[in-house]
């Protein structure tokens, strides 16, 4: 005779949905790099890799175009991520660009974090809390030329080791906001970034799960 008994059936440990943290970028390689670096079973970070082009108003619509293909819990958010390194020719329709951009942003209700001149200066801010770039040449060159010279020697903005600034990001959040100008998120006055808008909540998401 077969027997009756009934055992209780195990049930599966409930598992919130990780947060999404969609980002689009002016950087293809550089900004990718580093973020993805923060993708953790606490949250998952995407970067829109469809490109409409490299300009601020470019890379709010490609973040636009890839929440109409995709769907998303109220608790995600969307970050634009830009530089305003410009040359002397462009500088007016670049802070135009970043305005407009900003403004696109806060009716869509994207982050959006903006670094003076680039990236790069982001990075510095892992390890100094006012990076001095001087020169004259072009923001970013100036950042690279920095970095590589008193904190890591063989960066390459297309192929480099996040770890190196990881865990050095609460210094970084730490150092941007004495940099911050909040009159004027949309583009920075002075050399700054607002980078650390969007680590702060990638961060707190993240421990809020561990």
């Amino acid at each position: 005779m077969r027997s009756t008994r009934r055992y209780p059936s195990r049930k599966r440990a409930y598992r919130p949905k990780r947060k999404l943290f969609v980002i689009s970028s002016e950087g293809e390689k550089t900004e990718p790099i580093y973020f993805k670096k923060f993708d953790s079973k606490a949250i998952r970070i995407h970067i829109v890799e469809d490109r409409l082009g490299n300009d601020p108003i470019s890379l709010v619509k490609a973040a636009i175009n890839y929440k109409r293909e995709k769907k998303f819990d109220k608790k995600d958010e969307t970050w634009i991520v830009v530089d305003t390194d410009f040359s002397h020719d462009t500088r007016q329709k670049r802070e135009r660009q970043l305005a407009e951009a900003g403004k696109q942003c806060e009716t869509l209700h994207f982050g959006y974090a903006v670094s003076n001149p680039c990236f790069e200066y982001w990075l510095l801010l892992h390890f100094e809390e006012k990076p001095a770039i001087s020169g004259t040449e072009r923001g970013q060159d100036k950042c690279i030329r920095l970095l590589k010279k008193k904190h890591y020697p063989n960066y390459d903005k297309s192929s480099y080791d996040p770890g190196k600034f990881t865990d050095k990001v609460e210094t970084a959040i730490t150092n941007a906001k004495k940099l911050d100008q909040p009159k004027d998120k949309s583009c920075l006055q002075n050399h700054g970034s607002t980078v650390y808008l969007l680590m702060e909540k990638i961060i707190e998401n993240t421990q809020s799960v561990i």
